[in-house]
């Protein structure tokens, strides 16, 4: 087994800036956040990484259960996840205090993760 393969079965992402490659928890993992070309982790110790990669790519890696698309633009890890305002699409707030936006498309899937 190569070590990216041992990585990915123990619940964790490598992610390579043009200086660093860092091995993190997924559960570390509060949000992530795009901006064109760029996806912005916000872990729970407070730091942040920028990676040159879409958020799409981070997307299809993580367990929907745990990591959630509510957004174009966002992923949230559901254990940060403070609570859910109802609305149009809604939003959520995360145990950062960050405010994340939830598309209406994403709304009915989300709901649904909560059995509603």
């Amino acid at each position: 087994m190569t070590l990216i393969q041992e990585i990915k079965t123990k619940a964790k992402i490598v992610l390579k800036t043009a200086d660093r490659i860092y091995i993190i928890k997924t559960g570390d993992i509060i949000r992530c956040e795009s901006t064109q070309n760029y996806t912005t982790f916000y872990l729970c110790d407070g730091s942040k990484v920028l990676i040159s990669e879409t958020i799409k790519k981070f997307d299809l890696h993580f367990s929907k259960k745990k990591i959630f698309r509510v957004h174009q633009s966002h992923l949230v890890n559901l254990d940060y996840l403070n609570y859910y305002l109802k609305g149009e699409g809604g939003y959520m707030v995360m145990k950062d205090n960050s405010k994340i936006p939830v598309s209406y498309r994403n709304k009915k899937r989300l709901l649904k993760l909560f059995g509603l």
